[in-house]
């Protein structure tokens, strides 16, 4: 008797100390996951900012500059009306081209600025759609996209759209690249972003400069693992894998996009 209860409450102490362990296990977590969700919080919170001041200056470029500056061209044809024999003038017609030229850089630039309606459209065709609106003759972009990739948490897809598009960006401004490839691919619950390009690579340069830097710090975050690749002859690939499953909306949990 006195062998069986000592080896009972052994049985309870370590039964005990089981549950005991799960219970800190279990809280850990959800502190964890809790941190991750404030973290998410902040950097949504502080994204948001950064597009609404992005669509303001839109509004400002697109309402009010390129309007001053096609009312400034008006004017100057009318002047060419009244003076008939400045027509005659090369640095005039220049003057009336340049402005028609300056004119059409700020809608185009106020249009790239416009922030793309995640929400409505999706992540794939968000990109695609800034894709379209910054095409121009000295780079080529690919799309491609592979895998049903389901809706995510909307702060998660907003963080994942803009660190895409900063990627995409970096290219255009940084890398002198003629070629480039964008490229998602969603397999067992983890999707995959494949940024990379022809150019000259970012030798010379920190790797964590060019917005590099909090591209890292919004993908550990995620929990995602990130690889930068990238040298003078073969260019930049940038290749990010971001695990899915606890961003998943649980409504539209199979959405394709």
């Amino acid at each position: 008797l006195l062998g069986l209860g000592i080896v009972s409450i052994g049985v309870i102490l370590w039964i005990s100390l089981r549950s005991y362990r799960n219970k800190q296990r279990l809280l850990k977590e959800k502190l964890h996951t809790t941190e991750r969700n404030k973290k998410i919080a902040q950097i949504e919170a502080t994204l948001g900012g950064v597009e609404t001041e992005r669509e303001r200056i839109a509004r400002e470029l697109y309402d009010s500059v390129a309007g001053e500056v096609l009312a400034m061209r008006l004017n100057l044809k009318s002047i060419q009306q009244d003076y008939p024999e400045l027509r005659y003038s090369d640095d005039y017609s220049n003057i009336i081209h340049q402005s028609q030229y300056i004119a059409d850089k700020l809608r185009e630039t106020a249009h790239n600025l416009m922030p793309a309606n995640l929400e409505k459209i999706g992540l794939y065709s968000s990109i695609s759609a800034f894709l379209e609106r910054i095409c121009n003759n000295h780079i080529h972009f690919t799309l491609q996209h592979y895998g049903t990739l389901p809706r995510l948490q909307p702060e998660v897809e907003k963080i994942i759209l803009l660190s895409t598009l900063e990627l995409i960006q970096n290219v255009l401004k940084h890398a002198k690249a003629t070629e480039a490839l964008v490229q998602l691919n969603v397999d067992e619950d983890i999707l995959t972003i494949t940024v990379e390009d022809n150019g000259v690579g970012i030798t010379g340069s920190s790797p964590d400069g060019m917005g590099l830097q909090n591209l890292r710090k919004n993908m550990e975050v995620l929990q995602a693992h990130i690889d930068i690749q990238s040298t003078e002859y073969t260019g930049t690939t940038v290749l990010i894998e971001i695990p899915l499953n606890e961003y998943k909306r649980v409504e539209e949990v199979m959405v394709n996009y």
